[in-house]
């Protein structure tokens, strides 16, 4: 209980001649104490996106003063009404600095952000014991002061032994003189050719980047924490990579950096979420369900990028890397021996392991408001900044001939690339793959590091030529030279969208979507019924739904979208395929069906070593009939039923639930 933590003064003092300034006022999340838990390790960098406001003194009663934060919350403008939002208790003021006293102690109780996200316990299990305000600090024309929420499990709240394990989480909250801003900063209106973030609380949006006006400002500077040694030129490159695309058109370095760790003395102080830093953290202290994070903060009015961070989920990361690579280095020795049955084998057991760690990283959902405008943003929600953390472990293999220190340090370089560009303004393209080249090269995988590619294809995907269009139309006003090089998370293909293009899909890869998808669905098979090995095939349905779900759902959605969206369909058009929406349906069908129903299935079922084996892959065979008949229904896709190859549908597939029209992964 607060009565049992007696606050101490946190005393600061603020020059009257600030008063009555412009500043920007907001919040970070920046420590959560617990390791284990990955939906309290997923509020990290949660954060209350700035508010313009206005600093003012203001007597409540004779004698008592407070300092008073007033502003617009939404669609504001110049003349928008500003309410107060915050006051600050004045203790007093000195006469030889010229300066109003703040006590910042008492504060601690009214912004205790997890009560207003969470004040029963409900979803955290957790209770607040107290809240203080534990730190202030003043510089780079910025205060920032800490709020701790002491949490304790929701069960002993009221009689807490002293060894329960008590939880805090630590919100930075700042207030920076809007005066520090780049004067030369040109608001940019956003354009539907390439994807940038957004303002949202003025009236007129305008796209997120960093200053670059003039020869002498700055570069962005990132301070990279905690990176294993072995991994820090990895980061380098990344970070590289973008100052070799951007130097022609800047004219600059654009980007600098330096590598930090908590056992440094100054590397203690510089935190992600401290909005006078920019910091990229590998991140030992939480676990979270995304691979990386990459908010940043900006001013509300012109788009100014001012605090930017990264989050890289290091450890889980190697956790799961090495596992893939061990386990399909061991299913590759087996397979060149002759011995298919314990190479499949081996691959459903990591298989197995990595997704139930996965699954252990299901986070839940949060929400949390300041009074009954200010919400924030948890980031770690949004589609729009997730990178994930592992795809498609079943399908892909590791790249032949190469170490495994080869591999991450190609998708380390790649994952820090893809985080800084939303960093920069950038927000995910999911048509980057339609501009890829022929085979699997570096660089060339994909025309955009913004895109989602599987691990047989991220470890070579860099900044490419829509990143540097789009970096050209951002930071410099440059018109874009292609209209159909962009599609984002809302315009992904959907079963409530019709219209929305089947050729913007999280799931695909290559330059060929529509092929991805079918050899993936052949990969399937393939597994069901053991092809290859004359033993009773290992992998069952629930094995493969995840990746076949997505790979039948982007089939299906070029059926579906295809009266609304054919015309707007770049790379599907080829020889033997249809030229026309009405006959995209029935060809969709006639794919799937020769490899359902091919006599060759009939073959490899003979071939089996034994009655039981033969009866098992029948058996398999014909789950998955009716899982591709279920995954398809609510596409309602005429001729659907034939894909039961004229047999009686079997009963359910049990424990696998037809899978959701749209797969997306945080």
């Amino acid at each position: 209980m607060d009565s049992e933590n007696p606050e101490e003064s946190l005393v600061i003092g603020i020059p009257t001649g600030l008063i009555g300034q412009q500043n920007l006022f907001g919040a970070v999340i920046t420590r959560v104490t617990d390791k284990v838990r990955e939906d309290l390790g997923m509020l990290k960098l949660t954060d209350l996106p700035p508010l313009h406001v206005k600093t003012s003194i203001s007597e409540v009663e004779p004698g008592v003063f407070t300092l008073v934060l007033s502003g617009c919350a939404d669609r504001c403008e110049e003349g928008s009404k500003q309410p107060a939002i915050m006051a600050f208790p004045i203790i007093g003021f000195d006469e030889k600095t010229h300066a109003a006293v703040l006590d910042l102690a008492p504060i601690g109780k009214e912004l205790n952000l997890i009560a207003m996200m969470d004040p029963n316990g409900n979803e955290t299990r957790l209770k607040t014991s107290y809240s203080k305000t534990s730190m202030f600090d003043y510089s780079v024309s910025t205060l920032v002061f800490d709020v701790e929420s002491h949490m304790v499990p929701k069960s002993v709240v009221g009689n807490a032994a002293p060894d329960v394990s008590e939880v805090v989480i630590s919100t930075r909250w700042y207030l920076k003189l809007a005066s520090g801003f780049s004067p030369a900063f040109m608001p940019r209106d956003p354009t539907a050719e390439v994807g940038f973030f957004t303002t949202h609380r003025g009236t007129r949006k305008r796209i997120t980047r960093f200053a670059t006006t003039g020869y002498d400002t700055a570069p962005v500077h990132y301070f990279i924490k905690n990176v294993p040694a072995q991994w820090q030129s990895s980061f380098a490159k990344g970070l590289d990579n973008w100052n070799e695309k951007l130097r022609p058109l800047l004219r600059k370095t654009f980007i600098s950096y330096e590598f930090v760790s908590d056992e440094d003395e100054s590397g203690k102080n510089i935190i992600p979420g401290d909005v006078r830093y920019n910091v990229i953290e590998w991140d030992l202290n939480n676990r979270a369900p995304y691979g990386g994070l990459g908010p940043s903060i900006a001013n509300q009015y012109t788009g100014e990028i001012f605090s930017a961070n990264v989050l890289v989920q290091g450890p889980t990361i190697m956790s799961l890397y090495t596992h893939w690579f061990e386990a399909s280095q061991k299913a590759k020795e087996a397979r060149q021996s002759g011995d298919e049955k314990t190479a499949s084998e081996i691959e459903l057991r990591a298989k197995r392991k990595i997704e139930s760690q996965l699954k252990s990283l299901s986070p839940m959902k949060f929400k949390a408001r300041l009074g009954n405008q200010l919400e924030f943003r948890v980031v770690s929600q949004m589609p729009s900044l997730q990178d994930p953390l592992f795809e498609n472990v079943s399908f892909d293999e590791p790249p032949e001939g190469m170490s495994f220190e080869e591999y991450m340090d190609g998708y380390f370089q790649s994952l820090v690339a893809h985080e800084v560009g939303h960093n920069l303004g950038l927000r995910h393209n999911f048509s980057g793959n339609l501009g890829a080249a022929e085979g699997v090269q570096l660089g060339k995988v994909s025309r955009s590091i913004m895109e989602y590619l599987g691990p047989s294809f991220r470890y070579f995907s860099r900044i490419a030529e829509y990143d540097v269009m789009a970096m050209s139309y951002g930071y410099l006003g440059k018109k874009p030279a292609h209209k159909n090089w962009f599609c984002t998370d809302e315009h992904v293909a959907d079963l409530g969208y019709p219209r929305n293009s089947a050729e913007c899909s999280r799931d695909d890869a290559t330059n060929d979507p529509y092929s991805y998808f079918e050899k993936r669905v052949i990969r399937a098979v393939d597994l069901i019924i053991g092809r290859g090995s004359q033993a009773a095939p290992a992998w069952e349905i629930p094995d493969v739904s995840r990746e076949l779900s997505g790979a039948l759902n982007g089939l299906a959605l070029y059926a579906y979208s295809a009266p609304g969206s054919f015309s707007k369909w770049t790379n599907f058009v080829k020889a033997g395929r249809p030229a026309s929406a009405a006959d995209v349906p029935s060809y969709i069908l006639s794919g799937l069906k020769a490899q359902l129903c091919s006599p060759e299935l009939d073959t490899v079922i003979a071939e089996k070593e034994s009655v039981e084996a033969q009866e098992r892959t029948k058996e398999n065979l014909s789950m998955l009939r009716d899982y591709v008949m279920q995954t398809l229904y609510p596409y309602q896709i005429d001729g659907t039923d034939t894909l039961d190859c004229g047999v009686a549908p079997s009963a359910p597939v049990e424990d696998v639930p037809p899978a959701p029209p749209v797969v997306i992964t945080p």
